[in-house]
């Protein structure tokens, strides 16, 4: 699970494979979202799931001076172009359908982008505390969404609804879930996730 930057990794399930989850994480500092990472790892294993876990890179979190040394994603609409070169790297095309991507937190925003713009095209998205920077693309993905977003998380609770409102104005299929709970990943939102991808 220690990922270098800018790369990824696959944990293929313990049994025949039911698909994949690529999971794209929250902004941390050092070696953080390990037990993130475990739990999500884990929980898609007993779903039959394999993982690609994919990691954004330092110095993206361009918006503050103190976030220069976190290990983010280019979320920002003018940072599209090295999100794009990032995903260029996942190996999707050789990986078991159908595929999900759950992003959380920062790695949510990113989700959001990639299916905003179409940077890939995979079966569903899941996105968890997250939501979208700048404007959504003219042809999002049609792919189902599912969104979720913790009661005692004000601030994402407001990016996510903001985002179900831009979603439904284009016409898109999404689910929005307010579960109990703040901004932590929670192992319900990973089986919810995947639920959402087995429908």
């Amino acid at each position: 699970m220690h990922v270098a930057d800018g790369a990824h990794c696959y944990a293929p399930p313990p049994s025949p494979s039911r698909g994949t989850l690529v999971f794209a994480h929250g902004l941390f500092f050092g070696e953080g979202e390990l037990d993130t990472r475990a739990l999500v790892i884990e929980r898609a294993h007993a779903r039959g799931f394999g993982v690609l876990v994919v990691q954004g890179e330092r110095g993206l979190c361009d918006w503050d001076a103190s976030m220069r040394d976190a290990v983010c994603w280019p979320i920002e609409a003018h940072q599209r172009a090295r999100l794009r070169e990032l995903v260029a790297t996942w190996p999707l095309a050789d990986l078991p359908q159908p595929r999900v991507a759950l992003g959380y937190s920062n790695g949510g925003f990113a989700v959001a982008a990639l299916a905003s713009d179409r940077l890939v095209e995979l079966e569903a998205w899941a996105v968890v505390g997250g939501g979208l920077r700048g404007e959504l693309g003219a042809t999002p993905s049609a792919a189902p969404w599912l969104l979720v977003a913790g009661e005692d998380d004000p601030h994402h609770r407001e990016t996510m609804e903001s985002l179900r409102d831009t979603m439904v104005a284009a016409g898109r299929e999404l689910e929005l879930v307010l579960r109990p709970g703040g901004h932590a990943l929670q192992a319900n939102d990973v089986d919810r996730a995947l639920s959402f991808l087995a429908r």
